[in-house]
């Protein structure tokens, strides 16, 4: 970033709200807004011609959901740090922003000074979300992230035996299903558990349950 400042792009399909914060945006000294998209199509193409440190990012897109457009997007600009814009204040939309990898959550009802406050503080590379989201809730997601980064890990056949244990299967039930032995059975546990962190069988289920790997 030679100019020192941050490279913002930004994707909303409501011309006044994007027009009216891209105009505030330009109005700051250590901000730089390299362009504004309508659409996903528009905001890959600008993706592609510019190199961008921040993308501000309207959850209710009609072409795509925000946060489906985002899990693509951290595929192939992983350094991209994504804020969300919504309309709605929902628990339920935070949380889908934190698990879609973004950085940060500003209610589109929140002052404009308050999307320029998220901008640095992501960039300098902090969480931002709203002060009503409780702390406690938001430090148990943080934390859920952080240990499902060793999901990745975890084999295919540890998966199943995780699945068999979450679906309260026993072990002679685990070895006449997988045709694996005990002694097998209980070396892909004990690597499960220290992969994801886990202290007891609660643990493994609830991990089950979010993550769909079981249904109720």
């Amino acid at each position: 970033m030679t100019s020192g400042k941050i490279r913002l792009l930004m994707i909303d399909d409501h011309e006044l709200f994007r027009d009216g914060l891209s105009l505030f945006l330009k109005m700051q000294s250590d901000v730089e807004v390299l362009a504004a998209a309508s659409s996903p199509r528009e905001l890959h193409q600008l993706l592609s011609q510019h190199e961008a440190d921040i993308l501000l990012m309207d959850i209710g897109l009609p072409q795509q959901s925000g946060i489906d457009l985002s899990r693509q997007l951290l595929k192939e600009y992983p350094k991209l740090k994504i804020i969300f814009l919504s309309g709605n204040e929902g628990q339920a939309y935070i949380e889908q922003s934190l698990k879609a990898g973004g950085k940060g959550f500003v209610p589109k009802s929140a002052p404009k000074t308050e999307v320029l406050d998220a901008v640095r503080k992501v960039d300098q590379g902090q969480f931002y979300f709203p002060e009503g989201l409780a702390q406690g809730i938001f430090q148990q997601y943080i934390s859920q992230l952080h240990l499902q980064t060793d999901a990745s890990t975890v084999t295919e056949r540890e998966l199943e035996v995780l699945r068999c244990f979450a679906n309260g299967m026993s072990f002679k039930e685990i070895e006449d299903h997988l045709h694996i032995s005990k002694k097998t059975i209980e070396h892909h546990k004990k690597a499960i558990f220290d992969k994801l962190g886990f202290s007891s069988n609660a643990d493994l289920v609830k991990y089950a349950i979010k993550n769909n790997i079981i249904e109720l």
